[in-house]
């Protein structure tokens, strides 16, 4: 942990001051002690008035501020926070960052094959003939292979309305087999109406469950939603069903043509993950991944509950949907597998209008395991110091972690704002968006580095964010420049947001498919 220098409390300036006296005349002496000493009371006492006014901040600034936090934990998660700097500049825009650290305990073998129930909703409009349709099924079969004898499976597709190709049964070997010839009769024509097929989806999960299953929605669509229910709203609202069911609806997006805004939005709203894929045959990986994360569920419903201080401002938590509560700012990342590690990235604006030690407020978490509510928060709250001097800023930054936000949380934000520049077609936007990034990070990787602005992670982030820009100039350059823009955009804004979200995807093992 990086403390401030002890010349950021006025305090030690003081003593530094009556430290110098002794090299002066008894009678100067004396009136620098007295002097001090006046300085001192009216410095306490300032500070007293301040508090009890309740005023935005007290004049003094602490010499040492804490900077790692953590919960008591009371079930299966751990919750931890990081500042990555203690202190922000005077008359700056005051913003830092909280790394939170979620962790899920690792649990015994036989606790993490747990009853899943999985509902496929496939999209077999018109545009998904040929290869997709094909690596879909293909990717179907593989899953059905991967399913327990007790878990139990559905699909449905959709096309101008849904229907349900498969059942919600349990996997025996006479429905497997039953499964299997069924994929062969399932054809692309149409429309495309997600909302239908994911009332379809509800329906399923949300009928009477026996035992402590835990359920699991995955979308799949390749073009945009033109049947049905289209807006973005409604269709974020109906995918609200499976956060307030505390069940996870995770969404794929296949090829160019679909809208990543809505699949990226429906997904964050179900809690669940996102993902692009321009090949089909990547299918079978996402059902992997989303398999292992329902069989080893250790806690659902996750709630990141911050009740920032006064005139603190939450400016974004890692790209969440932020959902205000009064003052409160409540994000909803999801459920959390045995043994997955989560971090959160939290960035703050805090006030800087005077010197002084800021609360930045309190920071909890909530979530249900083993059918308990459980409630953790930080035993106190962290705290940070607004300083006038360059020099004391720059000593309280977490190098590590400054790094870190920078190029993961901070980096991520400025690829998913490129993509959205670039869907929009404003490259000079864009452009400029890249520009500010690698000026702003140079210039303080420069200072904190002490003139070495190449080195570290942050140096080749800037390089990468460099190639970034020649990708976007290239973009908007090529033949098919329409097709090159939707490809860029994609890829940057799913880049973004894998990198904002760090340990949300769980990854397939030999352990979380075991039957």
């Amino acid at each position: 942990m990086i403390s401030l220098q002890d010349s950021s409390n006025p305090a030690s300036q003081i003593n530094m001051e009556m430290q110098m006296s002794f090299k002066q005349t008894p009678s100067s002496q004396r009136a620098r002690w007295i002097l001090a000493a006046a300085l001192v009371f009216l410095t306490g006492a300032v500070g007293a008035a301040a508090r009890v006014a309740g005023d935005v901040a007290p004049s003094t600034v602490t010499a040492v501020l804490p900077q790692q936090f953590a919960a008591v934990a009371s079930g299966p998660l751990s919750f931890s926070g990081n500042l990555d700097r203690q202190s922000v500049l005077h008359g700056t825009d005051g913003r830092l960052h909280i790394e939170l650290l979620i962790g899920a305990e690792e649990s015994p073998v036989d606790l993490e094959r747990r009853l899943t129930d999985l509902i496929v909703v496939l999209d077999r409009s018109g545009s998904m003939s040929g290869l997709k349709l094909q690596y879909a099924r293909a990717a179907v079969r593989e899953l059905i292979g991967e399913l327990g004898s007790a878990d139990r499976f559905a699909l449905v597709t959709y096309s101008d309305n849904a229907r349900l190709d498969i059942e919600l049964a349990t996997a025996t070997p006479g429905n497997r087999a039953s499964w299997q010839r069924g994929l062969d009769a399932i054809h692309a024509s149409g429309a495309t109406n997600i909302s239908d097929g994911l009332d379809m989806g509800f329906r399923l999960v949300e009928a009477p469950r026996a035992g402590a299953r835990v359920p699991r929605i995955i979308l799949i669509s390749d073009g945009l939603a033109n049947r049905g229910e289209r807006s973005v709203a409604s269709l974020v609202a109906r995918a609200r069903r499976a956060a307030q069911g505390e069940y996870a609806l995770s969404t794929v997006g296949v090829g160019d043509d679909f809208n990543e805004q809505l699949m990226t939005a429906i997904a964050d709203a179900g809690t669940g993950n996102y993902y692009y894929l321009q090949r089909a045959d990547d299918l079978a990986l996402v059902f992997a991944g989303e398999f292992a994360a329902a069989r080893n569920t250790v806690a659902s419903g996750l709630e990141l509950r911050i009740d920032p201080g006064l005139g603190v401002q939450v400016l974004s938590v890692a790209g969440y949907p932020l959902e205000r509560e009064g003052s409160r700012v409540v994000v909803r990342p999801g459920s959390m597998a045995s043994g997955q590690q989560r971090r959160i990235w939290v960035t703050l604006a805090a006030p800087t209008e005077r010197i002084g030690d800021y609360d930045l407020g309190r920071f909890g978490l909530a979530y249900t395991a083993g059918g308990e509510r459980f409630e953790v928060k930080f035993g106190s709250n962290p705290v940070v110091a607004c300083v006038g001097d360059r020099e004391q800023f720059l000593s309280s930054v977490d190098l590590d972690r400054w790094e870190r936000a920078t190029t993961e949380e901070s980096y991520g934000s400025l690829q998913q704002r490129v993509s959205d520049h670039v869907r929009r077609g404003r490259s000079d936007a864009a452009q400029h968006e890249i520009d500010q990034y690698i000026s702003e990070s140079r210039a303080l990787n420069t200072e904190l580095r002490r003139g070495m602005e190449g080195t570290g992670a942050v140096g080749a982030q800037i390089e990468r964010a460099a190639e970034m820009k020649l990708e976007l100039l290239e973009a908007f350059e090529a033949p098919n420049a329409q097709a090159a823009r939707k490809r860029f955009s994609k890829e940057k804004d799913y880049a973004g947001q894998q990198m904002r979200k760090g340990g949300a995807v769980v990854a397939p093992d030999s352990k979380a498919v075991q039957r």
